[in-house]
């Protein structure tokens, strides 16, 4: 996966936790919930990964998605 440098972002929430390759991302309130399958990024615009679960609450739903323990953001990551 990959965003071209056009591609506008836009911030949706923190990571909650992380459990061996999966990442949990907590939405911001009141924002608009994504669809299964969006991809997440950094403010880089380096990949993080795609949604393939959403759930909680509409008004502020948590995201699940793999992350390759590999990515170079990894170590940089914190909960």
């Amino acid at each position: 996966l990959k965003l071209n440098e056009n591609e506008e972002i836009r911030g949706i929430g923190q990571i909650q936790s992380i459990v061996e390759e999966y990442i949990v991302v907590i939405g911001d309130k009141g924002g608009t919930p994504l669809d299964d399958g969006s991809i997440l990024c950094f403010e880089d615009k380096s990949v993080l990964g795609k949604t393939f679960e959403i759930f909680g609450p509409i008004s502020q739903p948590f995201y699940s998605l793999r992350f390759d323990k590999n990515h170079p953001h990894f170590n940089q990551i914190v909960v």
